[in-house]
């Protein structure tokens, strides 16, 4: 009953965020020819060309966490860069830029006293952001009393790195298919930032884990960073884009407009495959990847 009400309210939640593209024939029309461009990469099935390794030397900043932020009983900082990722797509880059606060990024990072331990960076789900949450609902205690340190990462358009929105996530998919797409691969980049600082402190291994969209990214990261000790996908989502296919109103919108700008579903499917651990899955190493 959790998940199915769960579902439910992150479907209603989605679909609610995308209506001005879902209702807008203009703006319905604009995304499904830009996001054509994925498909051409996705075809080329070579993740290094879709997961673009992020410039080193990134600054991240290490401060104690905000008086009114959330407080775990272990040694906790805030950390604080600005994130390096420009968009693939050409067409959707500039638009993607002007959002200045996506590019603060936040995470807290739980460390022990006698130094670096092998870290788990956790990745929340849509909508699910806040630390203490994930905290609680994932035991996370529990793996740092086995000598984990561990980082809680705030995705693209969740919490403080959002403007003022009706919910934590909302402009993660308000802006159209091709904005979603690259939030998404902001993500991965975001995390393989702070997983090069990591390294860099004396780290001796890095893995991830997440839940439902933050389990999506898990996935793709277990592609495009071979350096990860594990990916622990919890309740992952498989293909983003089957989802908007099955759940309404954005299945119906779809499946009528398609055919009436020259698109077929198998079509649409491959130009969003991108985002798709299916695409990479030849390159995951199974002893890495466990799925929950």
């Amino acid at each position: 009953r959790f998940v199915t009400d769960s579902t439910c309210r992150w479907h209603t939640m989605i679909s609610t965020a995308m209506a001005p593209m879902l209702l807008s024939p203009s703006l319905r029309e604009r995304e499904l020819r830009q996001v054509e461009f994925y498909g051409e990469l996705a075809d080329r099935r070579d993740p290094a060309a879709v997961f673009i390794p992020p410039p080193k030397g990134v600054t991240i900043t290490s401060t104690p966490s905000a008086r009114l932020g959330y407080h775990p009983t272990v040694p906790h900082r805030e950390l604080h860069f600005t994130s390096p990722y420009v968009a693939l797509n050409p067409a959707v880059r500039d638009a993607y830029a002007r959002h200045r606060t996506n590019h603060q990024v936040l995470a807290q990072h739980w460390t022990h006293p006698s130094g670096p331990r092998p870290t788990m960076i956790f990745i929340h789900g849509y909508f699910a952001s806040p630390y203490w949450l994930n905290s609680l609902m994932f035991s996370l205690k529990w793996f740092y009393d086995q000598g984990l340190d561990i980082v809680l990462f705030t995705q693209p358009f969740h919490g403080k790195r959002q403007p003022a929105a009706p919910w934590s996530g909302f402009h993660f998919f308000s802006h159209g298919l091709c904005h979603a797409n690259e939030a998404m691969l902001q993500s991965v980049s975001d995390v393989r930032v702070l997983t090069d600082w990591l390294f860099d402190r004396g780290v001796p291994a890095v893995g991830v884990s997440g839940l439902s969209l933050g389990g999506y990214i898990s996935s793709l990261l277990a592609n495009a960073d071979p350096r990860l000790a594990f990916a622990i996908p919890n309740s992952p989502v498989v293909s983003p884009v089957d989802m908007l296919l099955e759940w309404e109103p954005s299945g119906s919108v779809l499946r009528r407009l398609l055919p009436a700008i020259g698109q077929t579903v198998p079509a649409f499917r491959r130009q969003l495959a991108i985002h798709s651990p299916l695409t990479w899955q030849p390159v995951i190493d199974p002893r890495r990847l466990l799925v929950i």
